[in-house]
């Protein structure tokens, strides 16, 4: 081969680098925290035998994602349209917002409310029941345990970075589920306010770090970490938190618990895509 066709296989080469690289990177626009909003609205539109002392909850993505006043964009009307007065604080995880609507007086029983958006829109309607609601939940009860750490390569897997998680399923009677990881909460069980570790809203917790999940912001390969949680019920009753257990992540690449018990060898697409990088451009030089 002579020097022209040399140069032109190399700079092909290269070029092919930067075309599996750009491949392999192109997906940085997509590491989006919106999808983390969960769209969660309780009591659910149409629920009947509502608690007399429920409170309303409301998801972040029906009020600007927490960049809004919940207080001025959410409003509870009885049947006439009149405004309840009511208290509005906030619940913040790692990936949603809460905004709790707390009426200053039980809600008439036999009665129908509705949950107004900034624009008048209605989020959900509900009935009153005759009864308040004074027991607190059951405390969350493990069922499942899986833990995950990306392998390490010259690039993460995507452009959200990679992903070290311990995932807990849980068995609740609750409304939703929140963690304290490391004791690292703020939250006010009794004033419905503050921040936790992590909401869940479908029972299973995702206890680590991974693109816009950071419930846990040192979790790293072989770390551990100590993990309580408890759940709310729709009148605010706390169930209590269970008792703190350690949660241990894996070594890179490789899975625990769960039906897997390790990793099926390396998923790092940018370290795949650099080895055949290098292959070709070592063919290169052979020639």
């Amino acid at each position: 081969m002579g020097p022209a066709m040399k140069k032109t296989t190399l700079t092909a080469a290269v070029a092919a680098l930067g075309a599996a690289t750009s491949f392999a990177t192109s997906d940085a626009h997509a590491c989006s925290c919106a999808f983390g909003f969960t769209e969660f609205i309780a009591p659910a539109d149409g629920a009947a035998e509502v608690p007399t002392n429920a409170k309303v909850w409301i998801g972040g993505g029906h009020w600007g994602m927490g960049d809004g006043d919940a207080s001025s964009l959410l409003t509870l009307v009885d049947a006439a349209g009149v405004p309840v007065d009511v208290t509005v604080t906030e619940i913040q995880g790692d990936m949603d917002v809460l905004a709790v609507l707390a009426p200053a007086a039980d809600l008439d029983a036999g009665s129908s409310y509705t949950v107004l958006d900034g624009g008048g829109g209605v989020l959900t309607s509900f009935t009153v029941g005759v009864e308040g609601d004074e027991s607190a939940p059951e405390i969350p009860i493990e069922t499942n345990r899986e833990a995950s750490s990306d392998p390490r390569g010259p690039m993460p897997p995507s452009s959200c970075g990679y992903s070290d998680m311990v995932t807990i399923d849980v068995d609740s009677d609750g409304l939703f589920v929140v963690a304290n990881v490391e004791g690292a909460n703020a939250l006010n069980t009794d004033g419905l306010s503050g921040s936790a570790s992590q909401m869940t809203f479908e029972n299973r917790l995702r206890i680590g770090k991974a693109g816009c999940t950071f419930s846990w912001p040192d979790a790293e390969p072989t770390a551990s970490t100590e993990v309580s949680y408890g759940a709310f019920d729709l009148a605010g009753n706390f169930s209590g938190w269970t008792d703190g257990e350690t949660v241990t992540l894996p070594a890179a690449g490789t899975t625990t618990g769960g039906t897997s018990c390790s990793a099926a060898g390396p998923t790092n697409p940018g370290a795949a895509v650099m080895l055949l990088a290098l292959l070709g451009l070592g063919v290169v030089r052979r020639r």
